[in-house]
Formats: structure tokens, sequence, C-alpha cells
């Protein structure tokens, strides 16, 4: 074998190696365009919650004991921020946060 045709045939090893790497298979390409289309939950997005109804939720994880009534005050006050404007800087999770620390949490069962 000449060094001529060893080098040609090492070119065309070579190559062929190259090809076969760079081939998709169709799982490699159907995963690739699933990926790239919006998924059903994407699409069916449930509208978003009101501030009202957002703070009406988060009450419900309020007690409604006399100390714990500066929490559920301004629960409801934010819950009162125009939905257009952003909530304020004390946000409700912050609110239910600091009830929980100052115990003010529903026990399971208390309704």
């Amino acid at each position: 074998m000449t060094m001529k045709t060893a080098t040609a045939l090492l070119g065309v090893i070579l190559l062929a190696t190259l090809a076969g790497c760079s081939k998709k298979s169709p799982t490699d390409e159907a995963a690739a365009d699933k990926a790239a289309q919006p998924s059903a939950e994407t699409k069916a997005m449930p509208p978003r919650k009101s501030h009202a109804e957002k703070a009406a939720g988060l009450l419900t994880l309020i007690d409604t004991a006399p100390q714990c009534q500066e929490f559920r005050d301004r629960l409801e006050a934010a819950g009162r921020t125009p939905d257009d404007q952003p909530l304020p800087v004390d946000s409700m999770s912050m609110i239910v946060a600091e009830a929980h620390k100052a115990g003010c949490s529903k026990k399971p069962g208390q309704q």
C-alpha cells in the first residue's frame, strides 16, 4: 500500500466517522421538535388571581385571635391594591410569614 493510498483511506475513514457522528437519530429530532413546541400546560394557563382573591385565600392561614388581627388587617389592605398595580413592599407572603413567626398561624382543623 502506497503512502497516497493510505492517506486517502485514512481520509475516507475520518469523513465517514464525522458523518456518522453528525447525523441526528429520529428520536433526537422528535425530542427537539417536542421541546420547541409549547406544552398543553403552557397553552392552558389558568387566569391570574386578583389581589383580593389571593388575600382571601391567605387569610384562611391566619388565626382569628385578637393578637393576630394586625396581620389580618395588613393582608386585607394588600388585597385592596388595584390589580393593575404591583403589591406594596409588604407583600402578602411576607405578611403571612410574619404572622407565622408571631404564632398566628391557624392550627390544623381550626376554622
